[in-house]
């Protein structure tokens, strides 16, 4: 047993079965005893026992963490780490130690691993709404749901590194059905979504074809919750009941927006030529009303409106336009009227403010009006290869046509002008040689103030 022990320890003991560096198998006092003699051989071996007892432990303990950890991760375990018998020196306790080191470290990378695609099963077991227990639930989604457990600081961690009927464990089974479950619930998680906003679009745009009221929009949309199967369903049978009613309802639909039609057409000043080019508002056999010809008048009137739309802005240059147009003449007419001089002070004060701001308006605002709009008016002409319009008239000619009578009207006002100042003068000569008459003293009138 002393030569087995030893060489496993691979402690070198003498002859005589004495550890080396004790004495020697005789004593100066005489030759040893077969007693004496066992009693040291027992002191030997109880030494060895010990050394090679305190090594075994350290070594089994090391082992079964090696091979537990081989099982947990589902890989096979080299023979050399179950042999704790044979070599029970230092250096060979020293490699046990470092493979634990090694698979404690590949144990929790894999762990975290395993516990990072468990969370997101779960997250996308949840917003699909799988329950594990439901038929839609599988074997593994029952392991996926009972494998993580709350740590004391709150964390998650594994329930069990080992595979069983309610823990996946984390072995390499493991990570390759979690992370193909988690690719298959993500390719599901998109086609719901894809659906349900297919879906919603459809519903969304018959629920304003029939003028479904907002609280019962509302309701059903309270009612839809998450991307589960229910979800999909309630969605599929509210689309079915609004297709059956919209079948029901598809002439007066038809009708009612062709009454919308028409009243754009006037809002944008659409001219006969314009109106007639909607080949679909010329169907009037009932037998012909369809989703297809209804959808041609909804695409119609959604150009319509992005047409007003695109008009507005000029719209709202050319009112102001006109505005200053309109002002234009009445300070005119303001101009031509001296009795407006003949307010009193306040009046007049005001009075002339109000005509200095429109004075200023006119001639800065409307020339710097006009120069916009010619430029928009063109751009628009590019655009839509057609006049943009403004009750009817085409306003690019009807900016010019203003300004041509304006500056004829200017020119005329001008010659009579001159004209009146030519015949002041020529009155005024030929009553330069009619004598004065003499006025009595009693017969002068007071100057006026203003002359």
């Amino acid at each position: 047993e002393i030569q087995q022990v030893s060489t496993a320890l691979q402690m070198t003991v003498a002859d005589n079965f004495t550890l080396e560096g004790q004495t020697s198998g005789e004593e100066n006092d005489g030759p040893m005893t077969l007693g004496l003699e066992f009693d040291k051989l027992q002191i030997t071996l109880s030494s060895l026992r010990k050394n090679a007892t305190e090594a075994r432990e350290d070594l089994e303990e090391c082992k079964d963490y090696i091979l537990e950890a081989h099982q947990a991760l589902g890989i096979n375990v080299d023979p050399k780490w179950m042999d704790t018998q044979n070599d029970l020196t230092h250096y060979t306790r020293q490699k046990f130690h470092e493979k634990k080191a090694e698979m404690k470290s590949e144990l929790s990378t894999r762990t975290a691993a395993v516990v990072h695609l468990l969370r997101d099963c779960q997250h996308l077991m949840r917003d699909l709404k799988i329950e594990p227990e439901s038929p839609e639930g599988t074997d593994l989604d029952r392991r996926i749901a009972g494998s993580l457990v709350r740590s004391k600081d709150d964390s998650f961690m594994m329930a069990s590194k080992m595979r069983s009927d309610t823990c996946v464990g984390i072995a390499s089974i493991a990570m390759d059905e979690l992370t193909k479950r988690v690719a298959d619930l993500t390719v599901e998680k998109k086609r719901r979504k894809a659906q349900l906003q297919a879906m919603g679009g459809e519903i969304s745009k018959l629920w304003e074809q029939l003028r479904v009221p907002e609280e019962d929009q509302r309701s059903f949309t309270e009612s839809v919750r998450g991307l589960g199967i229910d979800t999909l369903r309630k969605g599929e049978a509210e689309l079915q009941r609004l297709t059956t009613i919209k079948t029901d309802m598809i002439g007066q639909l038809i009708l009612e927006a062709r009454q919308e039609i028409e009243k754009l057409w006037d809002e944008i000043d659409a001219n006969e030529e314009f109106r007639g080019n909607f080949n679909a508002f010329e169907v009037n056999n009932e037998d012909e009303f369809d989703d297809q010809l209804l959808d041609a008048h909804e695409a119609y009137l959604s150009e319509l409106r992005e047409r007003l739309e695109e008009r507005r802005p000029i719209l709202g240059l050319i009112e102001r336009r006109e505005t200053i147009l309109k002002e234009r003449v009445k300070y005119e007419k303001l101009q031509k009227d001296p009795d407006r001089l003949k307010k009193r002070s306040a009046s007049l004060a005001r009075q002339l403010m109000e005509e200095e701001k429109m004075a200023r308006r006119i001639k800065r605002d409307l020339p710097k009006l006009t120069h916009i709009l010619k430029e928009r008016l063109m751009e628009w002409k590019e655009r839509h290869s057609e006049d943009f319009l403004y009750h009817g008239t085409a306003y690019l000619q009807e900016m010019a046509l203003q300004e041509h009578e304006w500056t004829a009207y200017k020119k005329n006002q001008k010659q009579k002008l001159q004209q009146r100042k030519n015949g002041d003068h020529k009155q005024a000569d030929s009553s330069a040689f009619v004598p004065k008459k003499k006025h009595h003293q009693h017969n002068r009138v007071a100057r006026q103030p203003l002359g």
